[in-house]
């Protein structure tokens, strides 16, 4: 019922540039007598420019999410992961035994994090190759749905004109869950490829 509300700042220098963001996010279940409560979002990145190659540059990043899934990054090629997405799980507790108790609904927000860092080596103007690795965590209520996805991507972009790129990847996957109360959600390694045009106006 609320928008998301955004802020961001940013610095771009000779040696690179680093951004903090955070992001206020209400979590309103659809269909639920439980109160919404807000969740939040914090990242930071930073990207060097290196001494050789052309147009080298390192990044890293990294990002805090409670009650705030959609701004994890996350995406549904790896593994089960998108049972992660949930911003919270609504919780029923009953104060005694029998018929005399009472229930209380709440809600549990999810928790999560990940870090990324990756390298993109110029060969030449025309030609740069690849490479970078994240690790995910997830934290629902209790052992619902705990886990962690870790990946890494190689590949190479080559630019015959300006703001003409054609990328090509290949990738390793693998998710580690504890899901005893999901059949669905299963460990898996996988393996993936992709091959990318971008034309930039």
């Amino acid at each position: 019922s609320m928008p998301d509300l955004v802020a961001a700042i940013r610095v771009d220098q000779a040696w690179g540039s680093a951004k903090l963001a955070a992001a206020l996010h209400e979590v309103n279940p659809a269909g639920s007598t439980v109160d919404s409560e807000f969740g939040y979002a914090l990242s930071a990145s930073a990207n060097v420019n290196l001494p050789f190659g052309v147009g080298s540059t390192f990044g890293v990043t990294g990002i805090y999410a409670h009650g705030a899934q959609q701004f994890m990054g996350f995406n549904n090629e790896v593994g089960n992961s998108s049972t992660g997405f949930a911003d919270a799980i609504v919780v029923s507790s009953r104060s005694a035994v029998g018929a005399t108790g009472t229930t209380t609904t709440t809600l549990d927000l999810t928790t999560s994090y990940t870090v990324a860092a990756g390298f993109n080596f110029g060969v030449n103007d025309m030609i740069a190759l690849q490479l970078d690795g994240s690790y995910a965590d997830v934290d629902h209520y209790g052992n619902l749905f705990d886990g962690n996805v870790w990946t890494v991507r190689g590949g190479v972009a080559y630019t015959p004109v300006n703001n003409l790129t054609i990328n090509a990847h290949v990738s390793y996957a693998a998710s580690d869950f504890n899901t005893s109360n999901i059949r669905t959600a299963v460990d898996e390694d996988e393996w993936g490829a992709r091959f990318r045009v971008t034309r930039s106006f």
